[in-house]
Parts: C-alpha cells; sequence; structure tokens
C-alpha cells in the first residue's frame, strides 16, 4: 500500500529527477534559434509548487514546443510526457492524466515509422512500448 508518505518522499524525488532532467535536456537540445533550449522550464515547476505538479499542467494542454522539439531532434526521450511514464513515477499520476503523454509518444512513434518491434529505444535503450503501455 502506498502511503501518502510515501507519495511525498516520492514527489521530493521525482523534483530531484526533474531538476537533471532539465539540466540534460538543457544540455543536449538546441533552441529552434540554435542557442541552447531554454531553462525556464525549471522555475516553471519551481513557481507550480513543484514538479510533479507542473508536469500535470504540461500533460494536460496541448503538445507544444517542449514536445515538440525534443521530437524534431530525435529525442523523444526528452519530452515531460517521456518522464511522467517513468515506471518510478506512475504513482505520482493518475492513469486520466498519463493518457495524454501516451498518446502523444504513440502518435510520434507512429509517425515516425520507426521500427519499435524490438521495443527498443535506440537513442537510450529504455524499452520505449514499456514506457508508453505501462499501467498504474
Amino acid at each position: 500500500m502506498i502511503t501518502p508518505k510515501h507519495i511525498a518522499a516520492l514527489a521530493a524525488d521525482f523534483d530531484a529527477a526533474y531538476t537533471q532532467f532539465l539540466t540534460h535536456t538543457h544540455a543536449t537540445l538546441k533552441h529552434r534559434g540554435g542557442g541552447p533550449w531554454p531553462t525556464a522550464y525549471l522555475e516553471r515547476g519551481r513557481q507550480n509548487h513543484g514538479a510533479v505538479k507542473y508536469v500535470k499542467t504540461v500533460l494536460a494542454r496541448p503538445a507544444g514546443a517542449s514536445f515538440d522539439a525534443p521530437i524534431e531532434q530525435g529525442h523523444p526521450e526528452l519530452t515531460f510526457e517521456y518522464l511522467a511514464l517513468d515506471p518510478r513515477w506512475l504513482p505520482l499520476f493518475a492513469d486520466a492524466e498519463l493518457d495524454p503523454a501516451r498518446s502523444r509518444l504513440r502518435a510520434m512513434w507512429a509517425g515516425t515509422g520507426a521500427d519499435t518491434s524490438a521495443g527498443q529505444d535506440q537513442q537510450n535503450g529504455d524499452d520505449a512500448l514499456d514506457v508508453i503501455d505501462t499501467d498504474a
């Protein structure tokens, strides 16, 4: 049974992982203007009372630059959708909150014609299909 204390500890871990995720994203992606990816997402997470709440807000909106830019640059693992679907964080999100993330990633993989039959995301070795199809 997952207790409120466990959820609070998991949320704190997610905040740390979110910061590390954004640092890696910033170092990897280039903004459409050619410069580094904006670090504004880190501050938005802090302003929105934590990373979990901010990621939930992002997932509830239509896909935008935080999804499109990593996809355009071949890095689906650097989307908030991919982060939220990591099995470690599933207890922090309701299935309905994750449905848009699953849909976007499924559509992305279907649209690229990427061979996911082996289940491997060649960028980072994660099992791409498990990330999309994980249920809480």
